[in-house]
């Protein structure tokens, strides 16, 4: 994804695209806006690249299809030929994790059944955002079972993961409250409740070394457990810590 804010566009309709009778045609103004045809498309695959690695997408690329299709009559085809890839990536992602699925559950694996993965062709794809955090062990076990199933699948080819992108679905059971909490968060805040699971308290510096983070980070990403009540900030003397609500 790209590394800073981004407007928030949305193509026009395939009629406005091609309609100059009101004298305005809006692609050519949006070109106009960003100084020329090459940054044009390169801030689209910026935002492209946001909306396909978006959790909620689900790998689904139908309205990207159709606003790339749109473009590529527009610009041509070799313009447009590295967003054609990146959304083949996703498409073609949605087919390899079912069948990586369905190999783990007929070996019985658990492991990496739950996983999904966007597997890009990093060289057609905006820089990715870097992220040297060691996820929670159980995340690892997923990610380790799923990625050893792709090379066994995809010789030689294997996956590197980006800890920093994606979302972990999670269910929370608090001890005072009858029914299961549902959570959608980053791999981070899930690997920080992880820890609380495991044990009830953590300094931000045992957090940290840990997962191989900052304190900054560990506090700032603590904050929505905090925040929802999962966790509370406590100082027993021994500096601020992170404790999992009763």
């Amino acid at each position: 994804a790209a590394s800073g804010p981004r407007p928030h566009w949305t193509p026009p309709a395939a009629a406005e695209c091609g309609d100059r009778s009101g004298g305005m045609d809006v692609l050519s103004m949006l070109v106009g806006i960003y100084g020329s045809r090459e940054l044009f498309v390169e801030e689209y695959r910026g935002m492209l690249a946001g909306r396909l690695l978006d959790g909620e997408a689900a790998y689904d690329t139908d309205r990207e299809v159709h606003t790339l299709e749109l473009l590529k009559l527009r610009f041509g085809e070799a313009d447009m030929r590295t967003c054609e890839v990146m959304v083949k990536d996703i498409d073609d992602s949605k087919r390899i994790a079912a069948n990586v699925h369905s190999t783990l559950r007929a070996r019985g694996a658990a492991a990496g059944t739950a996983l999904d993965a966007a597997i890009l062709s990093h060289v057609f794809w905006p820089s990715l955002p870097k992220s040297s955090w060691k996820a929670h062990p159980t995340l690892r076990e997923h990610t380790a079972a799923f990625g050893r199933e792709f090379y066994r699948l995809k010789n030689p080819r294997r996956l590197v993961w980006v800890n920093g992108l994606g979302s972990v679905s999670l269910e929370l059971r608090l001890e005072d409250e009858a029914e299961p909490r549902q959570y959608t968060v980053d791999p981070a805040q899930a690997t920080l409740v992880s820890h609380l699971a495991d044990r009830d308290a953590w300094t931000s510096a045992e957090l940290a070394a840990e997962m191989s983070w900052t304190e900054e980070a560990v506090r700032r990403a603590m904050g929505v457990w905090i925040r929802n009540g999962v966790a509370r900030v406590a100082d027993d003397g021994a500096g601020p810590a992170a404790r999992a609500s009763p």
